[in-house]
């Protein structure tokens, strides 16, 4: 059985940087009351492990998808194409 590749979360980055999740949430997140040394350690540790933010998750607890929805009732590839 062929396994999913893992994907890098903030679990993975708190470990490599010896913090709480809470506190690699907080810097990526750009949250006020924490210091520059952990700032640095949480981004060093991301870049290590190559961290890449989730969006579809990001959405989700946001409530903001970022997509724009289109609706036409002429479905010519021509129509969708100029309109676009």
């Amino acid at each position: 059985m062929v396994q999913a590749p893992h994907r890098t979360t903030i679990v993975d980055v708190a470990r490599h940087a010896g913090v709480s999740t809470k506190t690699v949430s907080r810097v990526l997140n750009g949250q006020p009351h924490v210091t520059e040394d952990i700032i640095r350690r949480v981004r060093e540790a991301a870049a290590a492990v190559d961290y890449h933010p989730n969006m579809l998750a990001r959405a989700l607890v946001q409530r903001r998808s970022h997509l724009i929805g289109l609706v036409y009732e002429n479905p010519s590839p021509s129509y969708v194409v100029d309109l676009q």
